[in-house]
């Protein structure tokens, strides 16, 4: 790396490196924001920033690593939850995304009433989050039962072909005219 893009870092990470690398991701600098979000002293901010690249550029299995290792730190932050939950719901992981996701819900309907817009936001997220843990857990479900229906029927098509080619061999080794 060179020295202008390390001197760069290093300042901005003193001025509020998380605040930064928001800023660098929301002008699409998915390598600024990185560095800038891997820069940060605290391993929780670390973590949030890092999956919430992560989330943002399409890995959600990477996203979801990040979020747990930040909720190691701190289970019930809302942000971590945030990605967690809908890296799980990405995946269509069923039970993670409904773990997860009712982990978001009570953390959102425990946050302090001081801000109540944003409040009001994280419960909708966290509802709809849970809504769609639900609707991926259903599929999942429906998924497995639908494999076990086929798989029975398989099983039974097999089972009736090697009985006709049982029938067929020894209906070929009969002759109608007995050797002497």
């Amino acid at each position: 790396m060179n020295v202008l893009l390390a001197a760069t870092i290093a300042s901005l990470c003193l001025q509020g490196g998380l605040q930064h690398a928001r800023e660098a991701l929301a002008a699409g600098d998915y390598h600024a924001a990185w560095e800038l979000g891997s820069a940060e002293p605290a391993v929780l901010d670390r973590c949030r920033s890092r999956a919430e690249i992560l989330y943002r550029a399409g890995d959600p299995s990477a996203a979801m690593r990040e979020a747990r290792a930040g909720l190691e730190v701190e289970p019930g932050q809302l942000e971590l939850l945030y990605y967690a939950s809908g890296a799980a719901i990405w995946m269509e992981d069923g039970p993670s995304a409904l773990d997860y996701s009712a982990r978001f819900l009570r953390a959102a309907k425990a946050m302090d009433e001081g801000d109540s817009e944003a409040k009001r936001a994280w419960l909708d997220a966290a509802r709809d989050f849970s809504s769609r843990s639900s609707d991926v857990s259903e599929r999942n479900e429906s998924l497995r039962r639908a494999e076990a229906r086929l798989r029975s029927v398989a099983f039974v098509v097999v089972a009736l072909w090697s009985l006709a080619l049982v029938l067929v061999v020894r209906a070929q080794g009969r002759s109608s005219k007995p050797v002497s």
